[in-house]
């Protein structure tokens, strides 16, 4: 079977390349060199394109990052080896992405480390979407107003909205049904299910924050 093709090797890489103008592109070799043979170098520099343009195009279809590559704003890559996948911000080349999202040239567009599906867990938008984080937790309600119960994972700035709801088996009455969650903060939140507190009583709680 045959192999296959080596995006990376580009021709001419090395070589001496004389480059020709967008406009002579269009035109053609009457346009750039009329009755005359073109150069080894004008030949140089078109397999060089054509193979620079190849390479880019594999670089869209696998994701996989590499530094011979020119990236612009909105451009997804995957680092091999790594979980986590970046977009681009600013125009770059070179610029490792784990090492340039601090300068704002990358960020961390998703990656298995920004979600948990259990049933406690959480699900994080990446920076180009905002850093929402929204979790989830089925719990037992506190067994008193300093009995804080912790979020799955700490939520780095503030949580927005919280929604509660009471975990009813079918066989129970829904008298005292309701649910209160009260004294919330990045860390955690106190939870009563019906009037008073620590009666065993199961609450599904939803955060929604940054």
């Amino acid at each position: 079977m045959p192999s296959n093709p080596d995006f990376h090797k580009i021709f001419a890489a090395d070589g001496d390349r004389t480059e020709i103008s967008d406009a002579d592109y269009k035109g053609g070799w009457n346009d750039i060199v009329g009755e005359n043979p073109p150069s080894y170098k004008q030949f140089n520099f078109m397999g060089n394109r054509t193979d620079i343009r190849l390479n880019y195009l594999n670089h869209l279809s696998s994701l996989e990052w590499q530094y011979q590559i020119k990236y612009y704003p909105g451009q997804l890559v995957r680092i091999p080896g790594s979980d986590k996948i970046y977009v681009c911000k600013i125009e770059n080349e070179n610029k490792t992405p784990t090492s340039h999202t601090s300068d704002g040239m990358w960020a961390v567009f998703g990656g298995s480390p920004m979600m948990s599906f259990q049933e406690d867990g959480y699900i994080k938008l990446p920076e180009a979407m905002g850093h929402l984080l929204v979790q989830w937790k089925k719990c037992v309600e506190s067994t008193a107003y300093t009995d804080k119960i912790a979020w799955p994972i700490p939520f780095p700035n503030a949580v927005f909205n919280v929604q509660a709801t009471r975990v009813q088996p079918a066989d129970q009455p829904t008298n005292e049904a309701g649910s209160i969650v009260w004294n919330v903060d990045p860390s955690g939140f106190v939870v009563t299910a019906g009037w008073q507190f620590g009666n065993g009583k199961q609450v599904y709680v939803l955060g929604i924050g940054y």
